[in-house]
């Protein structure tokens, strides 16, 4: 290849040479001309020069090396730690197909690549390699570093990249996010498509013709694409290589169907010899294409595309399996394939990622798991069983009873049990279960007891007609009373428990019965309580029926009072004291302290 290119480098070179002698003679001949024959001779002069350009441009076009590998400016900007292992002459080149037509642009802002590869161009080798990464490979997206699908890191760069423009920041992302995947490759050159640009361009082509090795199918399972021969117009082509099913491969099948198809279409339009006008469609179709590169570059491509010969050893995608987390489905990368594949196709070694098994994350405790015994009109009885998720993730609840399965649920957070019998005891476990990961079992142990019977309210009432109140309802009537200021004697002051509350039947229920004010009398005059004994002085108090609280402090000497007669008492002789007060008695322990003998 580099040889033709140099031979037809020097021909164009000496074919300039010749049109610009020849220059001076002709417009020396064309000042002694007529008129009519200067103009003559002016535009065969255009047309001279036009193909002088002509001879130039395609002598650059022709030298696609420098033309591609000259322009440091398009790079990245980042710097990669494997450069100095890369070999000279190549070139990668960023493909991204987006999934953005004119119908989705109604009603959304931002669009992802479903389709990510690179060519790399080796003009030492003449080598060309077509790498595919699926769209949904979980990879580290460079800018926020979390695990993601690759088709993902426009949107993160897209939302969290440094630059004021947040597409660029997307874009940006997107291609050192795929550098990254594929060794830390310099990605010098991208160019990108929507889905309507692709299929004008296609059917701009001639559509192409195509041999589908599989039936196709839709989610219901109906064939829409019989195997065999089928010439793809735009549309059709857009929808055959987005297309994906579980019968088919879903996106790995997908991936090598779009090999084929596109192997099929570039010998298509090379064939019909359409390879030059490339650049024509390039800027014709230019909307619908985001790439930095030029057109000069384009046409340089084209022009060494005229003697590359697909294969299917240029083809290749990264492998993996399918696997899923918290219901989300990925491509999870073989991690020796991936090293293989970037030692094979870009010459370098890298280490391989940690090799991926996904798992799903274990749903939090629950908030609550309580239960409520129910009974119908016939007296039936049945547990009803309600909790809380921990969080709003979509789970599945596993229900047990003593060991066994009642029932999954999901969308629900409520149960209700009716196979249980009176005075059997149950034992419940609800286990959540978020796709495969389990949380911890929560449990109840549940005793099917007779019907409850509320505390009927008897507050105010007298205490006959709480009586029978209290016994209709099936219920055991205990009297109790107490003075109150407030409720009139023998009128019920309060129920324990009170009015309301869910009890057995038979349960006992207090009434208490008001006795009216609480009572109040003067302690007696000094004369009968100072000076008496401590029992004196209680018997006079205790025949006051006010069931009063005595206490004694007996730890001074009092002059004037003998061991245990009262010298003072609280409160004092003539005051007042209610029902249950506290009456403290001081009692004397003599006159006065005695000496000790040995001081």
């Amino acid at each position: 290849m580099k040889k033709i290119l140099s031979g037809l480098a020097d021909r164009l070179k000496k074919a300039a040479l010749f049109v610009k002698e020849h220059l001076i003679k002709i417009m020396t001949f064309l000042k002694n001309l007529k008129r009519k024959y200067i103009i003559i001779g002016i535009v065969g002069l255009v047309i001279l020069a036009g193909g002088v350009y002509a001879a130039i441009s395609l002598l650059q076009i022709a030298n696609l090396e420098r033309i591609l590998l000259d322009q440091d400016d398009f790079s990245s900007g980042v710097e990669y730690s494997v450069d100095e292992e890369f070999p000279e002459n190549i070139v990668n080149i960023a493909i991204l197909g987006f999934d953005r037509n004119a119908e989705r642009e109604e009603y959304s802002f931002l669009f992802l690549p479903d389709f990510l590869a690179v060519i790399t161009i080796n003009f030492e080798t003449d080598e060309v390699a077509f790498v595919r990464v699926l769209r949904d490979s979980y990879v580290p997206i460079s800018v926020t570093g979390v695990k993601d699908k690759i088709n993902h890191s426009y949107y993160h760069g897209y939302m969290h990249g440094s630059g004021p423009d947040r597409d660029a920041n997307g874009l940006k992302c997107t291609l050192d996010t795929l550098s990254t995947v594929l060794g830390g490759i310099p990605i010098q050159y991208y160019v990108s498509v929507d889905m309507d640009g692709l299929a004008y361009m296609v059917d701009a082509l001639g559509g192409v013709e195509h041999r589908v090795k599989e039936n196709l199918y839709d989610k219901y399972g109906n064939r829409i694409l019989k195997k065999g021969v089928h010439h793809f117009s735009g549309e059709e082509f857009v929808l055959y290589v987005r297309h994906r099913d579980d019968n088919t491969g879903q996106d790995v099948g997908r991936a090598y169907r779009q090999f084929d198809i596109l192997e099929d279409l570039f010998e298509s339009v090379r064939d019909k010899g359409m390879l030059k006008n490339i650049p024509t469609f390039f800027k014709v179709y230019r909307d619908y294409i985001n790439t930095n590169l030029t057109l000069k570059q384009v046409a340089a491509l084209a022009y060494y595309a005229r003697n590359i010969d697909p294969t299917d050893d240029m083809f290749y995608c990264l492998d993996g399996t399918s696997q899923t987390k918290d219901g989300i489905w990925y491509w999870v990368l073989d991690q020796a394939q991936r090293v293989r594949l970037i030692r094979e196709v870009f010459g370098i070694t890298v280490a391989a990622w940690p090799q991926e098994v996904l798992t799903d994350t274990p749903p939090p405790p629950l908030k609550f798991f309580e239960y409520k015994i129910r009974f119908d009109k016939n007296g039936n009885p049945s547990v009803e069983l309600t909790w809380e998720p921990g969080d709003g993730k979509k789970v599945v609840y596993e229900l047990y009873r003593d060991g066994e399965l009642l029932e999954e649920l999901e969308g629900v957070t409520y149960y209700t049990d009716k196979d249980v019998e009176l005075g059997d005891t149950y034992n419940y476990t609800l286990v959540v279960r978020h796709y495969r990961a389990k949380g911890d079992p929560h449990g109840l142990t549940v005793y099917v007891a007779p019907p409850q019977v509320e505390v009927p309210d008897v507050v105010g009432m007298t205490e006959k007609e709480a009586q029978k109140l209290i016994e209709n309802a099936g219920l055991d009537f205990v009297h109790a009373e107490e003075f109150s200021d407030k409720v009139p004697k023998g009128i019920v002051i309060k129920t324990v428990p009170v009015a309301g509350t869910e009890v057995e039947p038979g349960s006992a229920v207090t009434v208490v019965v008001s006795l009216g004010p609480v009572p109040e009398k003067q302690i007696p005059d000094a004369d009968r309580i100072i000076g008496k004994t401590e029992d004196q002085v209680r018997r006079i108090l205790e025949e006051l029926n006010l069931n009063l609280r005595i206490e004694t402090i007996k730890k001074e000497y009092k002059e004037g009072f003998e061991d245990g007669q009262v010298y003072k008492i609280v409160p004092a002789p003539g005051q007042t004291v209610r029902y249950g007060d506290t009456v403290t008695i001081y009692v004397s322990k003599g006159p006065e302290e005695p000496v000790d003998p040995g001081e």
